[in-house]
């Protein structure tokens, strides 16, 4: 009886282990394209994307224990006038034991604005908020933002300007979601990139939920 339920117990470990893999093999290639939405990895989270075309200049994953793998991407759009839009995202790929700890997001007092609903460890979390983040892509990168470098240079896409970012973290039991949407400030000033928050927040809300 033990010996046929651990067989099992190794079993479910492989299989979720495949799974997994599998997942991690699905973030998709650099140069590959998105219009309306990005569909995460883990295969409920789905990321609603400003209209236009939008293509993957960088994307690898990250663990921050071995069985809590992070996806990571970045997507860049360029208008026809030549501005500079990129969307930075960070999901869950598989489930964790017990939940997520408290976002450090959620918690900053530095944001140009925050709404904060909630923010439990372990629990749900959910936030977005207006900052400044520095487009500068050059020194010692995780492996998503070097591929999103080497992009930007080979097809001469002007980086390294101060964007005004409407970021959005959401958390519950199983997954976990952070978006930065990072425009040139002559295109989206903060007041303009708040009231545009507001109207995206249920959108991304929803794509989190998978709804």
């Amino acid at each position: 009886m033990m010996r046929s339920f651990l067989l099992l117990a190794v079993i479910s470990v492989l299989a979720a282990c495949q799974t997994t893999q599998g997942k991690i093999e699905s973030i998709p290639q650099q140069g590959t394209v998105f219009y309306d939405e990005y569909p995460t990895a883990n295969g409920r989270v789905v990321v609603p994307l400003p209209e236009g075309k939008w293509i993957v200049a960088g994307a690898s994953y990250t663990r921050l224990e071995y069985d809590n793998p992070f996806e990571e991407v970045v997507l860049i759009s360029q208008s026809d006038e030549g501005s500079v839009s990129l969307i930075e995202i960070t999901s869950s790929i598989s489930v964790p034991r017990y939940g997520w700890g408290r976002s450090t997001m959620c918690e900053r007092d530095d944001m140009y604005f925050l709404d904060r609903r909630t923010n439990a460890k372990g629990g749900i979390q959910d936030c977005w908020g207006l900052q400044v983040i520095n487009t500068d892509l050059s020194g010692d990168l995780p492996a998503y933002l070097k591929q999103a470098s080497q992009y930007a240079n080979q097809n001469n896409i002007p980086l390294g300007f101060d964007a005004n970012a409407v970021s959005y973290n959401f958390a519950d039991r199983g997954y976990f979601l952070r978006v930065s949407h990072l425009s040139e400030p002559n295109v989206a000033g903060m007041d303009t990139l708040k009231r545009l928050g507001k109207e995206w927040y249920p959108k991304v809300k929803a794509g989190f939920e998978g709804s």
